[in-house]
Formats: C-alpha cells, sequence, structure tokens
C-alpha cells in the first residue's frame, strides 16, 4: 500500500510561507514547496530506484489549509521504507545544502530467537544472531533473555 512521511514545507533552518487567513497563499506556498521537491530530488538520485517519490500534500488547518512536501513509498516493500528513513534522516537543513546522498539498502531479516531486524549478512543460517547464536543452548538464552525482560 502507498504510505508517505512528512518531510516539511521547506530546510527545517529555513522560513516558510505561513498560513493566513482572508489571503490567498496557496500559490506562493506551493512554489517554495516545489523548489523544496526539486532539492530532494537532486539530493537523493536514487528515490525513484527504491520506488519512491517525493510529492506535495496539503492539510486542512483551523486558518486555512497548508502544504507539506512528503515521500511516498510502498510500506510493502522494506528497501522502499529503509530508503524514506533514510531520506528523512539527511534532510538538508538550509536550501543551500546540495550535497547529493545516496545509499546501499541492504535486505533485513528478523532474528528467529529474540526478533531483532538485522542486516541479512548479521544473521547465520539458521537465521539467529550473533548475540543468540552465543549462548550453547535455549534454555541458556531463554534464560538470559528472562533477566533482561526479553520475552
Amino acid at each position: 500500500m502507498r504510505e508517505y512521511m512528512e518531510l516539511g514545507p521547506v530546510p527545517c533552518d529555513e522560513e516558510c510561507v505561513q498560513v493566513k487567513t482572508g489571503e490567498n497563499y496557496h500559490s506562493e506556498m506551493r512554489e517554495e514547496m516545489g523548489k523544496y521537491v526539486e532539492l530532494l530530488y537532486k539530493r537523493f538520485p536514487q528515490v525513484q530506484e527504491y520506488g519512491c517519490g517525493f510529492g506535495i500534500k496539503m492539510f486542512p488547518h483551523d486558518f486555512g489549509s497548508y502544504g507539506e512536501v512528503c515521500i511516498c513509498y510502498n510500506d510493502a516493500d522494506a528497501k522502499a521504507q529503509q530508503f524514506a528513513m533514510f531520506v528523512e534522516s539527511n534532510l538538508p537543513m538550509k536550501w543551500a545544502d546540495v550535497e547529493v546522498l545516496t545509499t546501499e539498502i541492504k535486505e533485513k531479516v528478523v532474528c528467529s530467537l529474540c526478533g531483532d531486524l538485522f542486516d541479512k549478512d548479521e544473521v547465520n543460517p539458521d537465521g539467529e544472531c550473533s548475540d543468540c547464536s552465543a549462548f550453547s543452548s535455549d534454555e541458556e538464552r531463554k534464560s538470559e533473555y528472562q533477566k533482561e525482560g526479553i520475552r
């Protein structure tokens, strides 16, 4: 299913067009957000490779509607979700932040014992993370997890 994550109307350390009652501010707001979308496509050139996209979404407000730039992604696609999180964690703070950022999203798997999420190369062939596979027996693992309040 398509999901979205709000990224703000402009870089976080910049001023943005404010919601104004009785004034037509939408065209100025949309122009500003359009520039932010362009900046994000330049900063994150892999966005389409991961099946994601940037867009503008309008939201109602008591004093008029406001807009947010969003990243859209397929929430059934783990790599798309991870890429969206990468974008959210690396947003430009200023209009001048034009550094191009790329990433390599690794396949994630769940440890069969503790249930935590790991890169695929961090679990053994039995599906256990290194912490869990270090225990000599299931009883030892269960005892240790009970001490820590896990499962």
